[in-house]
């Protein structure tokens, strides 16, 4: 009796406890002998932050364009790309460790233990039982799609969204229960949300669209119902204004940004079904998965849909199957009139497995909560979670091992390494404005000797001709951002879409700075400050995250 008392007062932290260890668990075969395998998009992501972190250390804003990396040409990645939910990769090298290897470490553990909090949270809403939200948890958290998105994607802006998904679904859920502050739940997980990644928020928002539709059609909606949508919208706009402000001044400025290009890449059922049992989790989009052990748990909920025809699970698992096989070839989503189309920005179907894997895990926890799965069975708790734990952990590591299985990667394992590849060898073509009206050769500045920092990019560039002669260099200009620009040490003006000026014979000296202005002070600290009141108001005054017993839940749900 004392025991069970005991372990009744430290259940929380007991529950803490083993989320953080599952998180190191989570990381560790990432890192596994001393080096951190990086991708195309993880050289984009450590250069963006590597910008963000220099312009912090001095205690500034970060501008909007980056001077540091991607070959010099001073595209827009902070301000069209969302950095301030990435300050769990970045805070640490503040915080722990000046080693920006040890940082990258450290933020992948505290991802992976906030993807577990906000599941385990999300997952309160449909059972009381702790080990029945812990199945639920691990199903989110263990996904080989998660893994995937991770550490051979490094689909950083993805991965962040990830964890964040279980809070928009919790605030989605309340409001439907019609209770009090469901919109400040969503709202936060949608502010969240634009902070992080906007093709995530454009997928959410189409899926919230569809769903309310559905409602309007079933008569469940009503006036306070919108009501608490409206507060949500408020919510989200007020705790991501710095990011929204920031990214309408510059398409609102600039037309024909290059954007990432569109598609509607499939999965492919063959292609897939060879590396679910190779346990694969490469950076295919023709492969992406959801892995062995939860792409069957998800084969047998559809089963045994035909056998019980009744359960709230049932509504979970014909959502998860529906997006899983809008995923597949099978379908006819790649003809142009759709890849044109909105739906375009997805890209690759295969981004939608984070939906599946978030409805699949809430699948299992109402089948095993409505079914009492393991009130006498608890030996399905190790039969299914050993070996997804083992096989998630297991195609880390069989991806973290194989050395130069594409083109763009790099391994890297000290500061020195680290530098190099956020100064020199990342490359981003993204968010560059299409210049193919100027005339003339462009030069670019990735050969030349640069002196990059957080707020300026400087270079010396030699005019072979005898006389003075106009340049154009491939440096984006962006239209409604103050450039100060000096050639030979005298002020220029400068005009969208890349840098032109005129030489004179000789060696010449450029520099391109640019500072945070008001604006940007004025939208970060409204931000900053609105997040500090949603998260006081819900971990404090309003009860957010309060217990939601699993009775509770199916009573009020409409």
């Amino acid at each position: 009796m004392i025991i069970y008392k005991h372990i009744r007062k430290w259940q929380r932290v007991y529950v803490i406890l083993l989320f953080f260890i599952l998180a190191i668990i989570t990381t560790v075969p990432a890192f596994l002998g001393a080096y951190f395998k990086v991708t195309y998009d993880g050289g984009v992501h450590l250069t963006r932050w590597e910008a963000v972190y220099q312009a912090l250390k001095h205690g500034k804003l970060p501008v909007l364009v980056n001077f540091i990396g991607f070959q010099g040409i001073s595209n827009a990645y902070t301000g069209l790309y969302p950095w301030v939910t990435s300050l769990l990769f970045i805070l640490p090298r503040f915080i722990f460790t000046a080693n920006p290897i040890a940082a990258l470490f450290c933020g992948f553990v505290l991802l992976n233990f906030l993807t577990q909090i906000a599941a385990y949270f999300m997952m309160r809403e449909f059972t009381a039982s702790k080990l029945t939200n812990l199945v639920g948890v691990c199903f989110y958290q263990f996904s080989a799609y998660h893994m995937g998105i991770m550490f051979a994607r490094n689909a950083m802006g993805e991965a962040i969204a990830y964890a964040i998904l279980p809070v928009v679904l919790t605030g989605c859920l309340r409001i439907w229960r019609r209770e009090r502050w469901g919109g400040l739940v969503l709202g936060a997980g949608m502010g969240a949300l634009i902070n992080t990644h906007i093709l995530s928020v454009l997928i959410v928002c189409t899926l919230l669209t569809i769903a309310e539709v559905v409602r309007v059609f079933t008569r469940k909606i009503n006036l306070g119902e919108l009501h608490l949508f409206c507060m949500a919208v408020g919510i989200a706009v007020l705790t991501s204004l710095y990011t929204i402000v920031n990214i309408l001044t510059l398409y609102m400025n600039n037309r024909n940004i290059n954007t990432p290009g569109h598609g509607l890449s499939p999965v492919g059922g063959w292609q897939v079904l060879q590396a679910l049992f190779a346990n694969s989790i490469e950076d295919t989009p023709i492969i992406f998965n959801i892995g062995l052990v939860e792409t069957g748990m998800l084969i047998f909920l559809g089963i045994m849909m035909l056998v019980k025809h009744s359960g709230n699970w049932c509504f979970w698992t014909m959502i998860a199957l529906g997006i899983f096989f809008c995923t597949l070839s099978w379908l006819p989503l790649q003809k142009s009139i759709f890849v044109n189309s909105f739906f375009g920005n997805i890209q690759f179907l295969g981004r939608m497995l984070a939906f599946v894997s978030l409805f699949l895990a809430v699948s299992v926890t109402v089948f095993f909560e409505e079914n009492k799965v393991l009130d006498n069975n608890k030996i399905v708790l190790s039969v299914l979670l050993i070996p997804l734990v083992l096989m998630s952990i297991s195609a880390v590591y069989s991806y973290h091992i194989t050395k130069n299985d594409d083109p763009t990667r790099y391994y890297i394992s000290t500061s020195k390494e680290y530098k190099k590849l956020v100064n020199k060898q990342a490359t981003g073509g993204d968010y560059i404005i299409n210049y193919s009206q100027v005339k003339g050769k462009v030069s670019t500045v990735a050969n030349l000797k640069k002196i990059e920092k957080y707020n300026s990019l400087s270079f010396d560039f030699n005019n072979t001709s005898q006389n003075k002669k106009e340049r154009n260099f491939l440096l984006v200009i962006y239209k409604g951002l103050s450039y100060h620009i000096s050639v030979n040490h005298k002020k220029v003006n400068a005009s969208a879409p890349i840098f032109r000026t005129i030489l004179k014979p000789g060696i010449n000296h450029i520099k391109i700075s640019m500072a945070a202005g008001i604006r940007e002070y004025l939208t970060f600290s409204i931000m900053l400050l609105s997040n500090i009141i949603v998260f006081y108001i819900l971990l404090f005054r309003g009860k957010g995250i309060r217990i939601c017993g699993k009775k509770e839940f199916f009573k009020k749900q409409h």
